[in-house]
């Protein structure tokens, strides 16, 4: 094969593959990721990692009980994720360059159903990382990285979002399981998604002012903040020096 024709078809398999970069599927980004995120945490007491729970699920938050809706069978919970995928993946495409949007309906989608018995925000976040890479050079956290958010605030954003919504405790068929995906997708949790763009705005000026392209002024609660980030986080420092370093190669 000729030198050109290598060149052009490894362009061609890279362009493939960023085409791809962004959207997800529910056995391998939903149910696989899970089963490695969860596997040797979760207890007897939840389903197993990987695994769709149809057990009672709720959570405690500053002393308020918040009951997640429960599955009959595991397929009305798969039905209700494939749905909420499809929405994702058609709005990926659909608005491309504005990611943060996807990110945010998904994010809050996934945690606000909780499929799991367990690792449902964790996994939610990593999504949402994952999904961020459609737009910067690098994963972007939920919260508290180089901004003063933590998590309470993003606990705090998801309860705001669901005050207004009702959801049935007990979800009996896929035709019930698909309702309570469309009702929670049509919500627009805004404090979710200016919790995001906070965060990854953060990260944009830390990677622009480590790169020097732009000089960044830190704002006062930024003084020492950040520094402390990068001293108790170096691979932090190191990820953004090696982007750097392919900036200029």
């Amino acid at each position: 094969m000729e030198k050109e024709d290598i060149n052009n078809q490894a362009q061609m398999e890279e362009e493939d593959i960023s085409s791809y970069l962004g959207l997800m599927d529910v056995d391998t980004c939903i149910l696989q990721t899970h089963k490695i995120l969860m596997d040797d945490i979760m207890d007897d007491h939840h389903t197993g990692p990987g695994k769709f729970s149809t057990n009672e699920r709720q959570a405690n938050f500053n002393g308020v009980k918040h009951v997640y809706p429960q599955f009959a069978v595991d397929k009305s919970a798969f039905a209700a994720v494939t749905m909420i995928v499809d929405q994702y993946n058609d709005m990926i495409y659909e608005i491309g360059k504005i990611p943060d949007v996807c990110v945010f309906v998904f994010i809050w989608v996934l945690d606000i159903t909780s499929f799991f018995g367990d690792g449902n925000g964790r996994l939610a976040r990593l999504l949402c990382s994952y999904s961020l890479l459609t737009f910067p050079p690098f994963l972007t956290p939920v919260y508290n990285v180089f901004d003063s958010t933590v998590e309470e605030d993003y606990v705090q954003a998801l309860i705001v979002a669901r005050k207004n919504i009702t959801i049935s405790d007990k979800i009996k068929t896929e035709d019930e399981a698909k309702q309570v995906a469309d009702i929670v997708l049509r919500q627009k949790p805004r404090d979710l998604c200016a919790l995001i763009i906070e965060s990854n705005w953060s990260m944009w000026r830390k990677y622009l002012d480590i790169l020097g392209i732009h000089k960044i002024e830190p704002y006062q609660w930024e003084s020492g903040y950040c520094t402390e980030k990068l001293r108790l986080f170096p691979n932090i420092q190191s990820s953004l020096e090696w982007q750097e370093n392919v900036q200029k190669s």
